[in-house]
């Protein structure tokens, strides 16, 4: 009898282990997961927890399942009324690389009502590689600002390979750009609005196409903050062709000139203080003794372009000079740059500098700082 007992747990065990066995493998099986990607969610999800829905996105991705079945759930998520869940169907869309998915995003891109929102699809579709090249260039002409902006990022991007590390398909987008879309972008740095110039300055740069050098050191003159910074980082990938470019500009007559060119050899110099390889390069030796040379004969201009590099170097005759170059055509960035470097008479100059005129500069956080140390680049 006691044998009999001790059998029939043995089989009630057995038993209950397999249903909860197969209970699990139900749970992890392709057609649960989908219909908990096409269930409703969980509309009192907090914060901190996940919708199921975005979980079973996750295990369908990373359990190599078929993505057949899973992209057409994932393409209605993406008028969920959740945004994070269209945000994660995107990004999941983006991870398949099902090209059915390619229009649908592209409509949504094209919907999209301002540049971050239109930022957040293309990040998916440059994934797709060459397929989505010519719809990023046909969008060169949109008439909406926001997508003439990201178009030419976003072509940026996958000549660069900043979101794909097919090579091939960075190969396909430099081909394209090269054949359709060089005379669509120059005419873009004189766009009426900011943000679509920057974004295409900053592509002419990762794209690295010769014919793009001379519109943007012509359009440097007309930047200022922010965009004078892009455009000068943006030439600075042309390296020895730029500095051969910027060595007339930093001769013109025109005082404007000569600080906008200045801010553009800063940024060829400072090349090497994020790639060792180019440490003694003609390059940023050229600009570096371009930017001396400047200083030796007292171009004030270029002192007020050119102060970041002054900086770094940490050239005690540098002082005198970018005192004088800030009293004569400086701005309130370069004025935050000489009260954050650590040199207390530059930080005297800056302080004096924005009290006369009113203006407001603040002392960075130590993390910042680093940014502006005098000597910090010897």
């Amino acid at each position: 009898m006691r044998r009999k007992i001790i059998v029939a747990a043995i089989l009630l065990v057995a038993v209950i282990a397999a249903g909860i066995g197969g209970f699990i493998r139900y749970r992890h099986s392709e057609g649960y997961l989908i219909g908990v990607l096409a269930g409703p969610g969980d509309s009192n999800v907090t914060l901190g927890d996940t919708d199921p829905r975005v979980s079973a996105m996750n295990e369908l991705y990373y359990g190599k399942y078929d993505p057949g079945p899973v992209v057409p759930v994932l393409l209605k998520l993406l008028d969920d009324p959740s945004q994070s869940i269209q945000t994660n169907a995107m990004k999941y869309l983006g991870y398949f690389g099902d090209p059915r998915a390619i229009d649908p995003l592209l409509a949504r891109f094209d919907a999209a009502k301002d540049s971050d929102a239109a930022k957040e699809v293309a990040n998916v579709l440059v994934g797709f590689g060459a397929p989505v090249v010519q719809p990023f260039i046909e969008r060169l002409t949109s008439p909406e600002p926001q997508l003439r902006a990201v178009s030419a990022a976003a072509l940026g991007w996958m000549v660069q390979g900043l979101f794909t590390t097919d090579r091939t398909d960075r190969n396909a987008a430099k081909a394209a750009v090269e054949r359709s879309a060089v005379e669509l972008l120059i005419p873009l740095l004189d766009d009426p609005v900011a943000d679509v110039r920057v974004s295409t300055a900053d592509a002419m740069g990762r794209i690295g196409d010769q014919r793009f050098l001379a519109p943007l050191i012509a359009g440097l003159p007309m930047q200022a903050d922010q965009a004078l910074e892009v455009f000068a980082r943006a030439i600075s990938y042309y390296r020895d062709a730029a500095v051969a470019a910027l060595g007339p500009a930093l001769k013109s007559p025109d005082a404007s000139a000569r600080r906008s060119a200045a801010a553009a050899m800063a940024a060829v110099a400072d090349i090497a203080t994020y790639d060792i390889a180019s440490v003694g390069s003609s390059y940023v030796e050229g600009a570096r003794a371009a930017l001396d040379q400047s200083m030796q004969g007292k171009d004030l201009a270029v002192g007020a372009g050119g102060y970041e590099y002054y900086i770094v170097r940490g050239n005690r005759d540098a002082v005198d000079f970018l005192k004088a170059s800030l009293d004569a055509y400086g701005d309130q960035r370069m004025a935050t740059w000489l009260l954050n470097c650590g040199m207390s008479p530059l930080e005297d100059a800056a302080k004096a500098w924005a009290s006369a005129r009113g203006f407001t500069i603040n002392t960075r956080t130590q993390a910042t700082r680093s940014t502006y140390k005098w000597g910090g680049n010897r």
